[in-house]
């Protein structure tokens, strides 16, 4: 019975672990990168210590896992981490975030931790999006995008003198 239980655990973590991968890379391409990792006997230890960190950070529930994952984007951009970001990136834009969105993110993190960190993650999410349209995988935008507004735009249309 112990040895069915866990089995039984084993196969939720396999399952929790799969829907963790599946919501922060989004699809097999940018889980790829991944795979040696993952088979190695050599990473194992990483692996274990890995698992028992995500399986701690993910599972909490107090922000939702669409703001856990953009977060993630921003710190990878902020440490400058070009590789991890760009299959991120992908992922989630295969996962379902928008571009609009982690441009959004990028445009912060180019603000609170250096105009080149922002300049390196819009370049990746540009080129990745780039890609992603010409493999059919991404939608094109209907209408080209409308400027940001900026704190000037914002209290011209409110001023009310």
């Amino acid at each position: 019975m112990v040895k069915d239980d866990r089995a039984s655990q084993e196969d939720r973590k396999g399952a929790a672990e799969a829907d963790l991968l599946s919501t922060v890379m989004g699809d097999d391409a940018a889980r790829e990168r991944f795979r040696p990792m993952l088979q190695s006997p050599v990473t194992a230890p990483w692996l274990a210590v890995l698992r028992r960190a995500n399986d701690d950070l993910w599972s909490r529930e107090v922000l939702p896992a669409k703001t856990r994952a953009l977060v993630n984007l921003a710190t990878l951009a902020a440490v400058n981490r070009p590789d991890e970001l760009a299959v991120r990136i992908r992922g989630l834009l295969r996962g379902g975030i928008t571009p609009e969105e982690i441009a959004e993110v990028f445009l912060h993190t180019g603000l609170y931790c250096g105009f080149p960190a922002g300049v390196e993650a819009n370049l990746l999410l540009a080129e990745t999006v780039e890609r992603l349209h010409a493999e059919g995988l991404l939608p094109t935008p209907a209408e080209p995008h409308e400027a940001i507004p900026t704190l000037e735009t914002h209290r011209d249309a409110t001023r009310t003198d």
